[in-house]
């Protein structure tokens, strides 16, 4: 496709953030569980429909239709119905620390970005091919986020205790160690296969993607 398309494609995925306060209004009325089930949904469906917009033999007009609006929804779905909301419930959890758990959500964010580029460059890109890297992007957030649904929910104000058990600190203080042996493994990485030292290696895909998970053996 031509670069104005590519740049239009791309620019959907920040447009569905104008209406941003739908998913906030969603929160308030459903609750988390709800609106993050919405938005796995959303987010699965939009690049399933980029999915076909790269595999099908539709016109180049209705391919950049289908990507558009693949775009639209993913981007809508990942910020509005996900990321927002995690963080909305998890300030109204944790009212004692709510910077730091925030904190804490925006730094998986940014790492988890990191780690799906270093995925596509490391083991998809020579290997898989990008219909396969879309399909993978497809099918993650509708698992994860439905696996996810029974322990989603807002503490009751009972729960709402400050961070005072060591042992809690110890997993907090854990967790922030493991996001930074991330980012600096993503970085590495990266700096190597950019400057030629490294070949893309699936092993390194895959050392990434353990440190990323690591977090949920605390």
């Amino acid at each position: 496709i031509s670069m104005t398309s590519a740049t239009i494609v791309g620019a959907m995925t920040f447009m569905g953030n104008l209406a941003g306060f739908l998913g906030g209004m969603l929160f308030d009325r459903y609750g988390p569980k709800a609106a993050v089930c919405l938005g796995s949904c959303c987010l699965s469906l939009g690049y399933c429909l980029i999915g076909v917009a790269l595999t099908s033999g539709l016109g180049k007009e209705l391919k950049v239709l289908l990507a558009s609006l693949g775009s639209l929804m993913a981007g809508y779905s990942s910020v509005s119905l996900l990321d927002n909301i995690t963080c909305m419930a998890c300030s109204m959890s944790f009212p004692q620390n709510r910077a730091a758990v925030v904190g804490y959500l925006k730094a998986v964010l940014a790492t988890a970005g990191g780690l799906w580029a270093l995925l596509w460059v490391q083991v998809f890109r020579n290997r898989f091919g990008l219909v396969s890297f879309i399909a993978i992007s497809a099918i993650a957030p509708f698992v994860v986020g439905v696996t996810s649904l029974s322990s989603i929910r807002v503490l009751p104000p009972h729960c709402r205790e400050p961070l005072k058990d060591p042992g809690e600190i110890l997993r907090a203080l854990t967790l922030i160690f493991l996001l930074t042996v991330l980012t600096f493994f993503d970085v590495w990485a990266g700096y190597e296969y950019a400057k030629g030292l490294g070949a893309s290696s699936w092993i390194t895909g895959s050392i990434a993607l353990a440190l990323q998970m690591s977090p949920l053996l605390l």
